[in-house]
C-alpha cells in the first residue's frame, strides 16, 4: 500500500468515523429517550383509552336517563294539563261566586228591608190585641154588672174568640201564610133549670 492509499484509507476511516459518532451518538439518544419516554407515553395512551371508555359508558348512561326524563315527561304534560284546566276552573268559580256574593247580599238586604216592614205590621196587629186583651177585664165586668146572665158571658167569650180569630189572621196575612179560619157558629144556649 502506498502513501497514497493509505492516505485515502485513512481519510475515509475519518470520514466514516466523522459521520458515525454523531449517528451514534443520535441513535443513543433516540433509544435513550424511547425507553424512557415510551412507557410514559404508553400509560398516558392506556389513560386516555379509559377515558374516552368511562365517557362512552357515561354517555350511554346520560342517553338512557334522557330517555326515561321524556317517557316521564310525556305522562307528567297530560297531568298537567289536567290541573291547570282544573285551576282554571277553580278561578273561574272563584270569580263567579264573588258576583254570585254580592247578589245574594243584595237580595238579602232587600228581603231585610221587607221584613222589617212586616215586623212593624206584626208590631201594631200585637199591641192592637195587647190593647183588646187588657180591655177585656173591665169589659167582662161591665157585662156581668150590666147584665147578669150566662148568655152574656157566652155572648162576651164570642167576641172574644172573633177577636182573636181575626187578629191571629190579620197576623197572617201579613206575613204571607193563610191557615184557614174556622167559622164559629152561634150557639143555641141550654136552657138552665134553676
Amino acid at each position: 500500500m502506498n502513501a497514497s492509499d493509505q492516505t485515502l484509507f485513512l481519510t475515509q476511516v475519518v470520514f466514516v468515523v466523522i459521520i458515525a459518532i454523531p449517528s451514534i451518538v443520535t441513535i443513543a439518544v433516540l433509544v435513550f429517550v424511547a425507553v424512557r419516554f415510551i412507557p410514559i407515553m404508553i400509560r398516558q395512551m392506556q389513560q386516555l383509552v379509559d377515558n374516552n371508555a368511562q365517557l362512552t359508558k357515561i354517555a350511554a348512561q346520560n342517553a338512557d336517563q334522557n330517555k326515561a326524563t321524556e317517557i316521564t315527561l310525556s305522562t307528567i304534560t297530560p297531568e298537567l294539563v289536567r290541573q291547570t284546566a282544573a285551576i282554571e276552573t277553580g278561578n273561574a268559580l272563584i270569580m263567579t261566586q264573588g258576583i254570585d256574593f254580592r247578589s245574594y247580599q243584595t237580595l238579602v238586604s232587600d228581603n231585610l228591608s221587607n221584613h222589617s216592614a212586616q215586623i212593624e205590621t206584626n208590631t201594631a196587629s200585637i199591641s192592637e190585641l195587647q190593647s183588646a186583651l187588657a180591655d177585656l177585664p173591665s169589659q167582662i165586668v161591665k157585662a156581668i154588672k150590666d147584665e147578669m146572665t150566662c148568655e152574656t158571658i157566652l155572648n162576651e167569650f164570642r167576641n172574644l174568640r172573633n177577636e182573636v180569630s181575626r187578629a191571629v189572621f190579620a197576623q197572617h196575612r201579613s206575613t204571607g201564610t193563610f191557615p184557614t179560619v174556622p167559622t164559629i157558629a152561634p150557639e143555641t144556649p141550654k136552657p138552665t133549670t134553676e
